[in-house]
């Protein structure tokens, strides 16, 4: 999942994140974008159980633990524009 201080950061935030245990089981897809919300750190302050969470209600939130080996944030929406 990257540094302990990148993951506080964006904590309750959107991310663009690569599944690297495997493709999204809604999407099929190995890229999603989610809410990244930290659950669990360590005792080094890295996450060790984060919940990725959709903004479509119709869809439900994924838990991870050991993010560092499932996870790898790619970016982090910033602006949608129309």
């Amino acid at each position: 999942m990257g540094a302990a201080t990148e993951a506080s950061q964006l904590d309750g935030r959107r991310v663009v994140v690569q599944l690297r245990a495997g493709a999204d089981e809604e999407t099929g897809g190995a890229f999603t974008l989610k809410r990244l919300k930290i659950a669990k750190l360590d005792e080094n302050g890295a996450a060790r159980e984060v919940s990725l969470a959709p903004d479509n209600r119709t869809f439900r939130a994924r838990t991870l633990s050991d993010a560092e080996a499932d996870v790898r944030i790619v970016a982090e929406l910033l602006e949608v524009l129309r």
